[in-house]
């Protein structure tokens, strides 16, 4: 979610906004290096969301765990995940709409025009029937730009515990493959539905059913990758190269024509991407020693109230501003507030609805899967 706040400061720029659009822009020197090249691995937004999700996958995978699917372990288990997303949302999307309201739903002048799309207009009833049902419909963000993967993930949680049952009989190779098929028609019908009816949003959340049953494929076979990544001693630095290419693909190629069939391979590349990366941090135990370094583990355990409040602190800091700050102001300012923000909203809110969840269903039980179902 770091590289999420650094991607929402640089975007707020004209420049790099219309390159990040792969619109006419400025061909400085500067552009061009931090929006054509590997830097942009730095600011990666959809792609560090992609990257996320295989997370989400893996995570959710060592939460359902392995017992059997009954209405016993599944009515808990939504109860925690509802509680444990719902109430850390609720809290920032209250916060954005309170400070939208303090500045008066003016524009910030000098800046692109992704920054002119949000906090424009008051808080209508429409919109806060969205925002409290998680509908995702494109027309009512306008106050915290991000919450679009959080439905996604509130979705995919949901539905997650029947995916796992899904590929544990299934086995591996069919379930990637199958699921790869779900994202690849969800992303080609969300491409010719916009995301502003509900049937558009809900097809938008299927385009990412590849990565979550990814996370878990490699949390049920970790072991397994461990062991042949071992007998490799290579290839878990060659799959992070391979990562850093595929993530990063359509912006090494900035002269290459905007075609459907260089978006399709862009997409499929961010999405390999993402689950290869995921496979050389499991595998290697020297990047696994790198993340677990004390700052790595307090960035991790502060992230979702990082996610939900960064662009909150980025659009409020544009606006007390007296005039336009450019790209490095705002990386030195925003990340570090919005990190202290973040520390204070997760003691006051985040891990109160931790322990809520956990107090909400105390007799939830992991399993919810049998290890005998699984064929991988």
């Amino acid at each position: 979610m770091g590289l999420n706040c650094y991607h929402h400061c640089l975007v707020t720029q004209p420049d790099l906004w219309n390159a990040y659009q792969r619109g006419p822009h400025s061909p400085t020197f500067l552009v061009r290096v931090l929006a054509f090249s590997p830097l942009h691995l730095l600011w990666d937004g959809p792609e560090a969301v992609c990257v996320f999700f295989v997370l989400s996958g893996i995570a959710l995978t060592f939460m359902v765990g392995e017992g059997r699917l009954s209405i016993n372990s599944y009515r808990p288990y939504c109860a925690r995940r509802i509680a444990r997303l719902y109430i850390p949302y609720v809290f920032a999307i209250a916060l954005a709409v309170g400070t939208a309201w303090l500045f008066g739903y003016r524009a910030a002048s000098g800046y692109s025009t992704w920054t002119d799309l949000w906090w424009k207009t008051p808080l209508t009833s429409s919109a806060l029937f969205d925002h409290l049902l998680m509908g995702g419909l494109a027309q009512y963000n306008s106050f915290d730009p991000v919450i679009w993967s959080l439905v996604h993930e509130m979705r995919m949680s949901l539905v997650f515990p029947f995916i796992l049952w899904a590929f544990l009989r299934l086995g591996p190779k069919i379930s990637l493959l199958s699921s790869l098929g779900v994202s690849l028609v969800g992303k080609a019908a969300a491409t010719a539905i916009p995301d502003t009816s509900i049937a558009g949003s809900i097809l938008a959340t299927a385009q990412y059913t590849f990565l979550f049953v990814a996370g878990a494929v490699i949390a049920r076979h970790s072991i397994e990758l461990r062991a042949r990544c071992g007998a490799r001693p290579r290839l878990a630095p060659a799959l992070m190269i391979l990562s850093g290419f595929l993530l990063n693909f359509r912006w090494q190629f900035p002269s290459a024509s905007d075609t459907s069939l260089f978006r399709i391979a862009s997409w499929l590349g961010m999405h390999v991407g993402a689950v290869c990366l995921l496979v050389s941090v499991v595998t290697s135990e020297p990047f696994q020693a790198f993340l677990l370094l004390p700052a790595f583990r307090w960035l991790g355990k502060v992230s979702y109230s990082l996610y939900l409040i960064h662009v909150v602190v980025l659009l409020a800091v544009i606006r007390l501003a007296p005039g336009h700050l450019p790209a490095w102001a705002l990386v030195l300012i925003v990340p570090p507030v919005s990190m202290a923000l973040a520390a204070a909203m997760f003691a006051a809110v985040e891990s109160p609805a931790i322990s809520f969840s956990r107090r909400l269903a105390p007799k939830y039980s992991k399993p919810a899967f049998s290890k005998s179902s699984s064929r991988g």
